[in-house]
């Protein structure tokens, strides 16, 4: 999965991202 800047900021609101990592 490509990480953009703008995403980067998603996954502090998507815990489930997180989790993923």
């Amino acid at each position: 999965m490509n990480k953009e800047p703008e995403n980067k900021d998603k996954r502090i609101i998507n815990p489930d991202d997180a989790a993923k990592r």
